[in-house]
């Protein structure tokens, strides 16, 4: 692995192509992973030893990681350009926030298909509610437990502006764990941002460019 990111970096300073040099360097990762699998069926086959089961297991590893950081570089590569403006929903199904879990698994969660849910008390937005903080609710507590008690308050959303780079989002969604985060201008919340929705969104720009 390290490896690969040494001759990623090399080819890149040669040929000034981040991409380019990503693409050669995951094609290598390949060569190394299927010489791995094929030497390793020989040695279990012809010596009968374990260490060619090992060798296997070493060459699916190997396959697998060039493919995944050459997805992640993808996306990466993807993103820039393109800014919080870009990339945030600005629409999203709401709820009252006396809404216990149970009435919205009955309900509202039915009819909408997004993943995160806005958090009213009238017609003032108090958080966010995501699928997996509802899944979070133990089945036997859903009868009491309700939207305001499980959401993200506003305030405590991480808050970036409309000219937040749309990779700069994505690695801070990454380090800090976050699913959503706020698109805020001139004090208001214009937009959400989904890390999910942001990873397909680079995926489906990347997939042209792979």
């Amino acid at each position: 692995l390290d490896g690969g990111r040494v001759l990623r970096a090399i080819l890149w300073k040669a040929k000034g192509d981040y991409l380019q040099a990503s693409r050669i360097a995951t094609r290598a990762g390949y060569g190394v992973s299927f010489a791995f699998i094929i030497g390793g069926f020989l040695i279990f086959i012809l010596l009968g030893g374990w260490d060619g089961l090992w060798l296997i297991f070493l060459g699916f590893f190997l396959n697998a990681a060039a493919r995944s950081s050459y997805q992640q570089t993808l996306i990466r590569e993807a993103l820039k350009g393109y800014t919080a403006q870009d990339v945030m929903v600005a629409d999203f199904p709401r709820v009252p926030r006396q809404l216990t879990i149970g009435q919205l698994a009955d309900g509202p969660l039915r009819t909408v298909s997004g993943r995160v849910l806005l958090v009213t008390d009238g017609d003032r937005v108090d958080g966010t509610l995501t699928l997996r903080q509802l899944r979070s609710v133990p089945r036997n507590k859903w009868d009491h437990t309700t939207a305001g008690q499980v959401m993200t308050p506003v305030e405590e959303l991480k808050a970036i502006s409309p000219a937040t780079g749309a990779l700069d989002i994505l690695e801070g969604m990454e380090s800090e764990n976050l699913d959503v985060v706020a698109v805020v201008s001139e004090g208001h919340v214009a937009g959400l941002v989904l890390r999910e929705d942001l990873i397909q969104f680079g995926q489906r720009l990347g997939s042209l460019k792979g």
